[in-house]
């Protein structure tokens, strides 16, 4: 369904509009060309860590010995930055 102002001249969101019968169904098809302005692409980089190149015996010392298991932290934020501070340095 698509809703749109009749009495807006300006307003030329749907063009085209048009009804065909189907042989099919006592329904009818209805047909439109909607103009809308497309949407600028946002640019999204990626970063990532090199996971075969990590020291994995430091890896898991540092795991054990991480603050993340004294925490009391309920932020989700604080968390993460927690997180990020110590990946960093792999």
């Amino acid at each position: 369904m698509i809703l749109t102002q009749d009495d807006d001249a300006s307003c030329e969101l749907v063009r085209k509009l048009a009804t065909s019968s189907v042989c099919f169904s006592d329904h009818h098809l209805i047909t439109c060309r909607i103009v809308v302005a497309p949407t600028p692409s946002v640019l999204v980089t990626y970063t990532y860590r090199q996971i075969r190149k990590i020291d994995t015996a430091r890896f898991c010392n540092d795991i054990l010995c991480f603050e993340l298991y004294t925490c009391t932290t309920t932020d989700a934020d604080e968390y993460a930055d927690l997180l990020t501070k110590k990946f960093d340095a792999y």
